[in-house]
């Protein structure tokens, strides 16, 4: 089933807490307008196209389904998963915020039951 997980996680933009890009505001009409006039194409407004809530999101959910199904699941299937979302060209960023996750997941929770997961 994560199989079919991978094209989407391939796909995601994470973003990092501390700061926004530009790119990922609103942009004007007119704006909008010179880009397309300059062949680029139209950028991707609202939250979910690389928002903090779908990146946190993402990040959790998938961390629920290691700790809960790392040890069920058979083959490298949620190996897959985390390799789709932190090895992908377009979105650079994916793997210091993946990384800066983990991280801080370590950090706060006291449960050492997560730890060979996170690692």
């Amino acid at each position: 089933m994560l199989s079919y997980l991978l094209p989407w996680l391939s796909n995601i933009e994470l973003v990092d807490t501390g700061l926004l890009p530009p790119a990922s505001s609103p942009c004007t009409p007119e704006e909008e307008a010179r880009g397309q006039a300059q062949g680029m194409s139209p950028s991707l407004r609202g939250n979910g196209w690389g928002s903090l809530q779908a990146t946190s999101l993402v990040l959790n959910n998938l961390m629920f389904m290691t700790a809960k199904y790392g040890d069920e699941v058979p083959g490298p299937e949620i190996e897959n998963a985390w390799n789709a979302l932190v090895s992908n060209e377009r979105w650079g960023n994916n793997l210091r915020i993946t990384l800066q996750f983990l991280i801080s997941l370590c950090g706060v929770s006291s449960d050492t039951t997560l730890l060979p997961y996170v690692s």
